[in-house]
C-alpha cells in the first residue's frame, strides 16, 4: 500500500516591533524594517510551491507573514484566519483587528467557522491550557485536511513550542523548548501509516542573503 502524507509548513512570524500599535492591543505588534527585508525572502523561498491552505493566527504580524507565502506561492490563494492559533500570553479575548481592516495587508482573507478550543475571555492561559489549545489545533487539522495535502501555517514561537510536542505526542516533563526564530520553517508530517516526523526545524536557509551564517549555525 502506497503510504500518503499530509505536510504541515509552519511558520513563525518576521521579526515584531516595539512601540507605535496604531490602536491595536498592545500584543497585536507589526514588523520591523528587518521582518519586512525577511518577508521578501520567505516569499522567494515559496515561490511557485504548491500549497492547498495557507493559516495564520489573527495578529498583525502573522497576517503579514501568510501574505508573504501567499505572494510566493501566487495565484491569491486565500489565507484563512483561525483564531486559536494566537501566541500564548495574547491579552485575553482580544481576536485581532476586524477582518475588513486585516485585509488591507491582504485581500483575500477569510475567517474560520470552526470553534476549535474555547478559550478564557477573561484569564491569562497557562502553559497547560496552551498545550490543551494546540493538541485540538492538531487533531482539528488532521480530520479537516486529506492525505496529499500540503499546508502553511503563520503563527507564534511561544505557541510553536507546544504545536510541534502536540503534533508529535511529546510528553514534555523536562521542559524543553524547540525554538523557533523569525520566519523559522518547520515542516511536519503525518503519514497514512501513523507515523509522525520533523522533517526539519526551524529552518532560516532563505535568510543567507541577510546574515551568511545559516548556512551553518553554530
Amino acid at each position: 500500500m502506497e503510504i500518503e502524507t499530509l505536510e504541515i509548513y509552519y511558520v513563525r512570524h518576521a521579526d515584531a516591533a516595539t512601540g507605535e500599535l496604531d490602536g491595536r492591543d498592545e500584543c497585536d505588534r507589526d514588523v520591523t524594517p528587518l521582518g519586512e527585508k525577511q518577508l521578501e525572502l520567505l516569499s522567494e523561498r515559496f515561490r511557485g510551491a504548491r500549497i492547498d491552505a495557507i493559516l495564520a493566527s489573527p495578529l498583525v504580524r502573522t497576517v503579514k507573514t501568510a501574505a508573504a507565502v501567499a505572494n510566493g506561492v501566487g495565484g491569491n490563494i486565500p489565507i484563512e484566519i483561525i483564531p486559536e492559533i494566537i501566541e500564548k500570553g495574547s491579552t485575553p479575548g482580544y481576536k485581532g483587528l476586524p477582518l475588513e481592516e486585516l485585509k488591507k495587508y491582504y485581500g483575500n482573507l477569510t475567517m474560520c467557522r470552526d470553534k476549535i478550543y474555547r478559550m478564557s475571555e477573561t484569564e491569562k492561559e497557562t502553559k497547560e491550557e496552551c498545550l490543551a489549545r494546540a493538541r485540538a489545533v492538531v487533531e482539528y487539522l488532521k480530520n479537516r485536511f486529506d492525505f496529499g495535502q500540503r499546508i502553511v501555517i503563520s503563527s507564534h514561537g511561544t505557541f510553536a513550542n507546544n504545536f510541534h510536542q502536540a503534533a508529535m505526542g511529546i510528553v514534555n516533563e523536562y521542559d524543553f523548548r524547540l525554538t523557533t526564530d523569525n520566519t523559522g520553517v518547520t515542516k511536519l508530517e503525518f503519514q497514512s501509516d501513523g507515523v509522525k516526523r520533523i522533517l526539519f526545524h526551524n529552518d532560516l536557509t532563505h535568510l543567507i542573503p541577510i546574515n551568511p551564517e545559516y548556512k551553518f549555525r553554530f
